[in-house]
């Protein structure tokens, strides 16, 4: 059977009322929307649980009771699920406070992206660094509609290219957190995640980027869910392959 690697805490930030995707979460929380015939939470909680996860939070808010309904204590996954429930909206870093100290780092997901990253590497970068806060991150290169023109202090032109690619690296939603970092999350008041990465940076302590090429996809928008769901096959063999592998290894 392949060897998961280190176990580590995870926790699934589900609170948020999707409200880019109204009107399909008015009554369904945004984790469960499916795709294919999963929903995008089970499959952050399978590939979790493949590599390596001993104990999945979840932290709820919007129509917390259909999630909560959905994992159970987690059981079915071959992993405990807790809960954390957001009285008020705390954003994408304030229900971390609302946890029981931990101990060691701990890996963050927003409960609507999909990937294929290896957390196990993830977890190899953070600890290499002695990061305190580690960013899984991507290249995307934007197209501008536009030349871009440059000059000097006096307005003259040095340069111009026209519709250049300009290439940014973004956040992908996931993140591992040492354990004294939840001294400076503040309970029960919202705090976005960029705002905590700010203020660790403001300590001086270590933020680092864990570039990820694989695959990846934010399905907050109407337009990346239909994307999600017309490649609802690549999504799934990511954990179906996961599942072969393990029960070929157990019969050799």
């Amino acid at each position: 059977m392949k060897d998961p690697g280190r176990p580590f805490r995870a926790v699934i930030l589900a609170g948020g009322q999707g409200t880019r995707l109204y009107p399909l979460t008015e009554a369904v929380p945004k984790p469960l929307l499916r795709i294919d015939e999963r929903p995008v939470i089970e499959l952050i909680v399978r590939r979790l649980v493949y590599f390596g996860a001993s104990q999945i939070t979840v932290a709820v808010g919007h129509l917390a009771e259909l999630i909560e309904r959905f994992l159970g204590n987690g059981q079915k996954f071959g992993v405990p699920i807790d809960y954390v429930r957001e009285s008020h909206p705390l954003g994408t870093a304030g229900s971390i406070g609302l946890m029981p100290a931990w101990d060691g780092p701990l890996v963050v997901t927003n409960g609507d992206v999909l990937s294929d990253i290896d957390f196990q590497d993830l977890l190899r970068s953070h600890d290499a660094l002695s990061a305190t806060l580690s960013v899984a991150t991507k290249i995307r290169s934007l197209r501008t509609d536009a030349g871009v023109v440059t000059t000097n202090a006096s307005l003259q032109v040095t340069g111009i290219v026209e519709k250049p690619l300009i290439e940014q690296r973004i956040s992908l939603g996931i993140y591992v957190i040492s354990d004294h970092v939840r001294a400076l999350i503040p309970l029960n008041q919202r705090i976005e995640m960029p705002e905590l990465i700010q203020k660790l940076i403001s300590c001086k302590q270590l933020v680092a980027a864990y570039d990820h090429t694989g695959l990846w996809l934010d399905i907050g928008r109407p337009d990346d869910l239909a994307k999600a769901r017309a490649d609802a096959a690549i999504w799934g063999k990511a954990i179906d392959d996961a599942a072969r592998t393990d029960c070929n290894d157990m019969r050799q």
